[in-house]
């Protein structure tokens, strides 16, 4: 929640820390502020205390009048208030304010790791200057690595939390891994796809953030039109099919969902797909022969 210069950076990309250690300082005029103002308010809820016991002496002896006792006791109950609240502002600064004196202020925080793993990105450089609510580095925790994969809309329904899915990591193919889905999520992305969380059966040390990877879902069966993955043309962005007979092809497009071993599911095929004869070998040669 505060900003200020940077006067140390404590480790690199790659380093291992532990939970609670220092990673970086950072410097400002509001932190020595913050700290001043404590100590007085401190200095000030002392006397007024002092004024309240008084004033209660005073009042049991019938002395004073009850308006003085109630104005000494908000007095004393707003500086509680005052000190709790900058109690609270600097615990997010790491500044304990029950060790505060006035001895022990400085224009200095320092920054924690919240957690134990190892620094995946430092955003910051010693002397540079950080806004507010500005992350200065990333520390990943390796004991809960996990996979994010992107399903299409349509086929959510046919998964569960719990479906086993292996995943297969794109630049070592024959490498496989076990896991499960954990959570599925409920928002649909621009492209269609909903983000579903899988965890690792067995955890990974050799697996790192951004990996590149496959997966295939070992969802419940359902029913669907398919094709063999070699009837499918594409061009551009479109996927096509040819049909008709051996003296007379037609090109006509269609929609291509998942491919699962070199089968393609057709998504809401048009009536002729089903009556239609269609070329399932050698579209890609007619293709480039009619060009």
């Amino acid at each position: 929640p505060f900003g200020g210069i940077v006067r140390s950076v404590r480790f690199l990309e790659g380093s291992r820390v532990q939970a609670q250690q220092a990673v970086v300082s950072l410097e400002h005029p509001d932190f020595v502020t913050m700290q001043q103002e404590y100590l007085q308010t401190v200095t000030q809820l002392e006397l007024a205390e002092r004024e309240l016991e008084r004033q209660r002496l005073l009042s049991r002896d019938s002395v004073n009048p009850r308006k003085t006792l109630e104005r000494a006791q908000a007095e004393a109950s707003i500086l509680r208030i005052q000190k709790k609240a900058l109690s609270e502002k600097l615990a997010l600064i790491n500044i304990k304010a029950s060790s505060l004196s006035e001895s022990t202020i400085s224009r200095q925080v320092t920054l924690r790791s919240p957690i134990s793993g190892y620094v995946t990105d430092v955003k910051v450089n010693t002397g540079s200057y950080v806004e507010p609510n500005t992350p200065v580095m990333n520390v990943m925790d390796p004991n809960h690595m996990h996979i994010e994969l992107a399903v299409f809309e349509r086929d959510i329904a046919t998964i569960n939390v719990g479906d086993s899915v292996i995943v297969r990591l794109t630049d070592h193919p024959d490498s496989v891994r076990t896991a499960r889905i954990h959570l599925i999520g409920k928002t649909v992305r621009a492209d269609q796809t909903i983000p579903v969380h899988v965890h690792l059966d067995k955890h990974d040390s050799r697996l790192t953030p951004g990996t590149s990877l496959g997966a295939f879902i070992k969802s419940r069966p359902r029913t669907a039109w398919t094709l063999p993955e070699s009837a499918i043309l594409r061009f551009g962005t479109t996927s096509y099919v040819f049909t008709g007979s051996p003296n007379l092809l037609v090109r006509r497009p269609v929609r291509i969902g998942g491919i699962t071993n070199g089968i393609a599911e057709i998504i809401d095929p048009e009536p002729w797909l089903t009556t239609t004869p269609i070329l399932v070998k050698g579209a890609s040669r007619i293709m480039t022969d009619d060009r």
